[in-house]
């Protein structure tokens, strides 16, 4: 199966339960051959900054770094980080694009939103979720 997740807030929070458990989920996932990649939404720079430096914590150092964005490899899944909706809307696609992947699951406070762009970027039918 080939996921796409997109979200907000911190990858590595080890203080979130739903952070965790999805976490948990897309890493066995991708631990059992499923193509997994994850989008998220970071509030500004700095969150980007650490973000790279949990990434090197975890073991991680072919980290792709841009202006407003980071990419990784965590666990056999595929990981972006980005600081704005937009980026995320054009990473999301590119990756719907790329990958065309089964499911889409959107967890974000204004997730209709992002959907809607997702689907205007990405033209796909691929199940938003």
């Amino acid at each position: 199966m080939n996921l796409l997740f997109l979200s907000e807030g911190a990858y590595f929070a080890y203080y979130q339960g739903a952070v965790k458990a999805n976490r948990a989920v897309f890493e066995s996932l991708a631990a059992r051959g499923h193509q997994c990649r994850v989008v998220h939404l970071v509030d500004q720079e700095d969150s980007l900054l650490q973000v790279e430096e949990q990434l090197q914590e975890h073991g991680v150092n072919n980290i792709i770094r841009s202006a407003h964005s980071l990419q990784g490899t965590v666990n056999g899944v595929e990981c972006h980080f980005t600081t704005s909706v937009m980026l995320l809307y054009r990473t999301a696609g590119d990756l719907m694009k790329k990958g065309n992947p089964d499911v889409v699951l959107v967890n974000m406070a204004y997730h209709t939103m992002v959907a809607a762009g997702i689907k205007l970027v990405a033209g796909s039918a691929t199940k938003l979720v």
